[in-house]
């Protein structure tokens, strides 16, 4: 009879186990479509207010130049079209980063090194960004190179340097200087972004790599809350880090470390 007892136990206590088991995965499934499903609200949210202005001034920026084009100046005219181009190049990036982000959520980013001038390369994503909305702004580069080419990847770095840069113009003034610093180690290379903007309030900064996240005092300010999820994952496949000091109302800096390849 003992014997028995200790039999009967033995299999209750192992079917306790088997259930408490089941209702943990059962949760932690529970728990992940929960944030999928989340993850698709916040996609739909943003996909129809980030499209609708753009499309709403492509579209009312055409109607006048079909309308009254002929009657007006060739420099009106260019101002019209340059609103259009410029409106297209935001929802093309925008396009980009829900990409990006999905491909980084399915485990489809690629991590390619390569031989690259990082000199040449910051200097490229500078200009590149000027050249668009902020053509009359500042960025101040300076740098410490101890060596002329690295091995990196030049499209995440491209990225991480496009986002840091985009933030750091979006949320300082007009007036205000980027300053960039770019420094070669032997076995990384190390990077930072600061601006004297709004700043991050110390309660959205454990959340700011989040995919969709936006800082409270950010709220009317046009933005997706996927570029630092981007900066993240590109970050990562390069085994790398990323940190940020802020302050609301005081600025932020970014700092970057990837180890070198």
């Amino acid at each position: 009879m003992a014997a028995l007892n200790h039999e009967l136990e033995s299999i209750v206590e192992e079917r306790t186990a088997e259930l408490q088991r089941s209702n943990a995965e059962l949760l932690r499934s529970l728990s992940a479509a929960q944030e999928l499903n989340d993850l698709k609200s916040r996609f739909i949210t943003l996909t129809s207010h980030e499209f609708r202005t753009p499309l709403t001034t492509i579209l009312g920026s055409t109607e006048l130049l079909k309308h009254y084009g002929e009657n007006w100046t060739q420099d009106k005219r260019e101002r019209y079209l340059d609103r259009i181009h410029d409106t297209v190049d935001h929802m093309t990036r925008l396009l980009n980063d829900v990409l990006t982000v999905g491909q980084a959520e399915a485990g489809q980013l690629t991590f390619s090194p390569s031989l690259v001038n990082p000199l040449d390369l910051f200097e490229s994503a500078i200009e590149q960004v000027l050249t668009k909305t902020y053509r009359d702004r500042r960025i101040q580069l300076s740098h410490d190179l101890h060596a002329r080419d690295v091995y990196l990847d030049q499209t995440l770095v491209s990225q991480i340097l496009s986002n840091l840069l985009s933030n750091a113009l979006k949320y300082s003034a007009a007036d205000s200087a980027i300053e960039v610093y770019l420094k070669t180690e032997e076995n990384q290379i190390l990077f930072r972004v600061r601006d004297h903007g709004i700043g991050i309030p110390e309660a959205d900064q454990a959340d700011l790599f989040t995919s969709f996240h936006r800082a409270k005092n950010a709220a009317n300010i046009q933005g997706t809350g996927l570029g630092l999820s981007i900066v993240k994952n590109a970050v990562n496949l390069h085994g790398g880090q990323v940190t940020v000091e802020s302050q609301e109302g005081s600025g932020s800096t970014f700092t970057v470390l990837l180890p070198l390849t």
